[in-house]
């Protein structure tokens, strides 16, 4: 057998392959974080001051942010989760991150200036803690599901990226039922528990998605 019609038997099954498609996913899944968020901050109960707090320049900021972050985020998993354009990296949500961290540590720093380190209070936030799992779960397995076919291109990255697309959609359900604004409180109970989520995803999904 010739080198043509060798290579003709071995193409001879070969169908075309469409490329995927992510948006219509991407859509629904900010469709999921809307309709997810706006319900477990219904049933949980929204912050008896809300409307005072819509008002108020941080909180609006601080959502804001978390909404982007989330958008970002996830758009972020979705791309890099594409094996034909593998060249894509966008590291704006680390950006974002950084941006949301830098706000809680000024007003935390603002606070310190105006009552001194004691003055400081941090009640316990495991509601908080809740809250935020309970709304990132469900957004974590649709996301996770939708890009699973690809995302062992940049298992790092693209774990970082589901982790911090639903846990920032989760802190913000936190923030509208949670009535603790100091800033304190924010860093330890909405912050870190994001960052913890973050890293344990990421390194664990390096190592789980390179065995798939």
């Amino acid at each position: 057998m010739n080198k043509k019609k060798f290579i003709r038997k071995l193409t001879s099954n070969l169908r075309a392959v469409k490329p995927v498609n992510y948006n219509i996913s991407f859509l629904i899944w900010i469709f999921s974080a809307v309709i997810i968020l706006g319900l477990s901050s219904f049933l949980s109960g929204f912050r008896k001051d809300i409307l005072i707090q819509l008002t108020s320049l941080n909180f609006i900021l601080e959502s804001i942010l978390l909404f982007l972050l989330s958008i970002v985020s996830a758009y972020t998993a979705f791309r890099t989760s594409i094996p034909y354009e593998n060249k894509f990296k966008n590291y704006i949500f680390i950006i974002l991150i950084f941006s949301w961290l830098c706000l809680i540590l000024s007003r935390l720093t603002i606070s310190i200036l105006e009552t001194g380190i004691y003055g400081l209070e941090n009640k316990a936030g495991w509601h908080c803690v809740q809250t935020t799992t309970t709304i990132s779960l469900p957004l974590f397995l649709i996301l996770l599901a939708s890009i699973w076919s690809g995302a062992r291109i940049f298992p790092f990255l693209t774990s970082i990226a589901v982790s911090s697309a639903c846990s920032g959609i989760g802190v913000l359900g936190a923030g509208l039922t949670c009535t603790n604004t100091e800033p304190l409180h924010l860093f330890i109970w909405h912050f870190l528990p994001f960052l913890i989520f973050c890293l344990l995803t990421g390194f664990t999904g390096r190592y789980f998605l390179k065995l798939k």
